[in-house]
């Protein structure tokens, strides 16, 4: 796909991409941040009403803490996992936890209490698997759960990989690599197995720079990732 727009929004990047009627974001960041957004917009010559969708890769705050007021400005219809649903509809943030089980429950505090935002309902809902193709645009949106249950990616017809913190690279992996923080640590493997198998050739990241599809794979072949399940 042509035009793909790369948005730094402090440490987050989000993704404009041009689509048939219009144009699709990829998270849209902290409200701090939705100044800075419609400002780059306007850079680009791009006004609120052609932002036409937005796909919420999962339901954080510094990808979503933004959304409502993004999605009023605009009329956009957000596009999320079932999983993120009820998060997004609370203004709450979705677990995550670290393999220090004992430490879970205060960061389970914190991302509810100090990082809450704006509620939002999301407009189309996904399962394991989404066509875009409806809209003359092909994009497909997978189910890769693993950071948190709610996680989604976005795979276009060139390979491009839209795939917020299922991959992380900065600051804690500067080369690459799985999300220190996970709602279930044994999903990840599989889900970048998943995005692998959909034909992912780049794979673009929410907080670094994008990856070559051929680093996912070494890492998921030579991988053997222990961990237990957390509840969600």
């Amino acid at each position: 796909m042509d035009n793909i727009f790369k948005i730094r929004l402090g440490l987050t990047n989000t993704f404009l991409l041009r689509v048939s009627d219009g144009y699709l974001l990829v998270d849209v960041g902290t409200k701090r941040r939705t100044k800075k957004l419609l400002r780059i917009l306007d850079d680009y010559n791009i006004t609120p009403n052609q932002i036409k969708y937005i796909v919420s890769t999962h339901a954080h705050y510094d990808h979503v803490g933004g959304l409502a007021e993004i999605k009023e400005i605009t009329g956009a219809k957000v596009i999320a996992h079932r999983n993120a649903k009820e998060s997004l509809e609370q203004g709450r943030n979705s677990y995550v936890g670290l393999r220090i089980k004992w430490f879970n429950p205060i960061i389970r505090k914190i991302l509810e209490r100090v990082h809450a935002f704006k509620p939002v309902t999301p407009d189309i809902i996904i399962d394991d698997k989404y066509f875009f193709d409806e809209y003359g645009t092909d994009l497909r949106i997978i189910h890769t759960p693993g950071h948190t249950l709610c996680s989604i990616s976005m795979i276009d017809e060139d390979g491009n990989a839209f795939v917020g913190d299922t991959a992380i690279r900065y600051p804690f992996k500067p080369l690459g690599g799985f999300s220190v923080i996970a709602a279930d640590f044994k999903l990840l493997v599989p889900s970048w197995k998943k995005i692998i198998e959909e034909g992912a050739k780049r794979v673009y990241i929410a907080h670094g720079k994008s990856l070559k599809i051929e680093r996912m794979i070494r890492k998921t072949k030579r991988k053997k990732w222990k961990s237990s399940t957390h509840k969600a």
